[in-house]
């Protein structure tokens, strides 16, 4: 327990003192700003705590529903274990389905409208638990999937457009900073809703309360959206011009960092679904082997392991920013930039989970795990600060949908592969961290040089990479 409770600790108190670090550089960057910027500066600040309300309360939506859909329907409904996952693959495949079309239609009628409709798919889903019959709770996992690719997609995509229409990249608030402080907060969102659905079920007696909550939460999210969002679009000229979803897709194929993009997020994002599918039963087994003269094994406090993990989030994001915002203040962009950043979080990742199977050890296979969890807070920011710099606003939303695709299809495969047995997660992790190795190598190679730094907004000039071949639209 001293080892849980004591990790835990050390990783807030340097979350903490990191954050405030960050806080007092970005304090002293404002005092140093020029007269000029300081009402662009202002505008970004702004336009941030438009944006990071509702994105928390959406996220907080999703927290409170993901520890109990599980257990709603196996112990509270009593469904088999086959049953219950044909419901959860259906979600996934229903999410892959779905991001063939739904960034099209975000970025042709408007992804605020998109947002909107993202609070109102997801409210039906979990409006649907409330039923035990298995086609209402079929049609309510359809319905996860499709808002899973529309919370995945048409957030981000109106985030990142608003902040160039706006002109913010002139301002003191880099992209990569704020996608840092999503992350960040969204890891403190992950343990107050953990709390807050405990609580609740604590309160009714059922596990249907954390999704009547998160309802709360998505109306509120579409009541601000509405009231104060303004409307933008992606490259609505394309129906005009006769240009099929088929033809733009093989033009954004041709550039190979979005391949390399997709390939990265389904081998990562996919071994992180996976991760959170094995780890509670990984570590149990190495609390045994490491313990194995102990006739009555010792609880496993998950809560405190699930808030270690957020805490690891948490510090990851903020180094993220931090090194950021250094890289931006002395122009080593080269250094400390998003996809050399995504390349040590790969690399950092592949050896955490290879660790873990090669050494049998609680205290070094929970380490190995908080590591893990340490480069999830990496590596969104970093994903986020490459797909906003490489994609144009055309087509946003149509290729963040894209890239969900093959990880949607990998997560289903091998979750239908699940066997029993620690030999069965070990060649899991291992086959992952192989994937991720590889993913390493394509990312040192392929993205260091081409994503990195953009032209000086002094200039005057609409922002593109040192080779001139952002994607914008399928010309």
């Amino acid at each position: 327990m001293d080892l849980y409770r004591t990790t835990f600790a050390v990783l807030v108190v340097g979350s903490v003192g990191l954050a405030y670090s960050q806080y007092r550089r970005d304090k002293e960057a404002l005092k140093d700003a020029k007269a000029g910027s300081v009402e662009l500066n202002n505008a970004a600040t702004a336009f941030k705590w438009k944006f990071i309300p509702v994105y928390l309360l959406v996220m907080g939506s999703d927290w409170l529903q993901g520890p109990y859909v599980y257990t709603l329907y196996k112990d509270e409904y009593g469904l088999a274990e086959p049953t219950v996952a044909m419901l959860f693959a259906a979600g996934f495949v229903a999410a892959a389905v779905s991001a063939t079309f739904v960034g099209s239609l975000a970025d042709r009628y408007g992804r605020r409208m998109a947002c909107m409709a993202f609070c109102v798919t997801y409210a039906l889903s979990c409006l649907t638990k409330l039923s035990s019959e298995i086609v209402t709770l079929l049609i309510g996992r359809l319905l996860g999937g499709v808002a899973t690719t529309l919370m995945y997609s048409v957030f981000e995509s109106w985030m990142v457009t608003e902040y160039f229409a706006r002109s913010l990249d002139r301002s003191n608030m880099t992209l990569d900073s704020m996608f840092g402080l999503m992350t960040t907060l969204n890891g403190v969102v992950a343990i107050l809703s953990g709390v807050v659905g405990e609580s609740v079920v604590a309160m009714t007696g059922t596990k249907t309360s954390p999704f009547m909550a998160a309802i709360v939460l998505l109306m509120t999210a579409m009541v601000i959206i509405k009231r104060g969002w303004n409307e933008n679009y992606g490259d609505r000229t394309e129906e005009s011009k006769g240009t099929s979803d088929e033809s733009s897709l093989r033009a954004i194929l041709k550039d190979k960092r979005i391949l390399i993009l997709g390939f990265v997020c389904c081998v990562f994002e996919g071994s992180m679904y996976l991760f959170v599918f094995f780890w509670s039963a990984a570590l149990k087994s190495a609390h045994a082997y490491s313990n194995p003269s102990t006739k009555e094994q010792s609880a496993i406090p998950f809560g405190l392991i699930f808030a270690t993990f957020m805490a690891s989030m948490m510090l990851g994001s903020i180094a993220f920013s931090r090194g950021s915002s250094e890289a931006a203040a002395s122009k080593s962009i080269a250094m400390l930039g998003p996809a050399h950043f995504l390349t040590v979080a790969i690399a950092v990742s592949t050896a955490s989970l290879l660790i873990s199977v090669l050494i049998k050890s609680e205290t070094l296979t929970f380490w190995c795990f908080c590591l893990f969890e340490g480069c999830i807070g990496i590596y969104y920011p970093c994903m986020g600060a490459l797909r906003g710099r490489i994609v144009g606003d055309g087509v946003r939303a149509k290729v963040y949908g894209f890239l969900r695709i093959p990880l949607n299809f990998f997560v289903v495969v091998l979750l239908c592969l699940t066997k029993e047995g620690d030999a069965h997660r070990d060649r899991v992790f291992t086959f992952c961290g192989g994937l991720l190795l590889a993913g390493t190598v394509l990312s040192a190679c392929y993205l260091g040089d081409t994503t990195e730094g953009t032209k000086d907004p002094e200039d005057g000039e609409s922002e593109e990479f040192m080779d001139g071949s952002r994607i914008d639209s399928p010309a």
